[in-house]
């Protein structure tokens, strides 16, 4: 996974420079969005000394820390929903195949045509934004 590490306290630098909130700087540093604004966040990270990195973290041996709900409707699976702490939850919409991750009442990223690949993927930033607003 593609991500770029900054020194401590350039988050909050980002933040103020952008005006925007701390999910949407990490999920811009972690490639999670693609777009024009995103963009502008991971080039300023770079010119203040960010580096790019990339791991391909072993998934298969990766447990969240977070609390599994399964939805049902007329008996069928309709949502699972994964809360962290922080208020970081993930929402896979199982007859769409729609991934969406939130901070608070935020949408932070989401997924279309979504795989089960895709929902490993999710769930571990899911982990690491949780992780990364207890560090602030």
């Amino acid at each position: 996974m593609k991500r770029i590490e900054i020194p401590i306290g350039f988050k909050k630098t980002l933040m103020e420079k952008f005006q925007t909130s701390s999910p949407t700087v990490w999920a811009a540093l972690n490639f999670i969005t693609k777009s024009d604004f995103a963009k502008q966040i991971r080039a300023e990270a770079i010119r203040m000394g960010g580096v790019t990195k990339s791991d391909d973290p072993d998934t298969e041996s990766f447990i969240p820390n977070c609390e599994t709900r399964y939805e049902k409707e007329d008996g069928k699976l309709v949502r699972m929903v994964q809360k962290f702490s922080n208020d970081v939850k993930l929402v896979v919409h199982v007859q769409s195949s729609i991934i969406q991750l939130y901070h608070k009442k935020d949408l932070v990223a989401t997924c279309h045509d979504a795989r089960l690949s895709d929902w490993t993927g999710f769930t571990y930033k899911a982990q690491q934004l949780s992780d990364s607003l207890t560090e602030e």
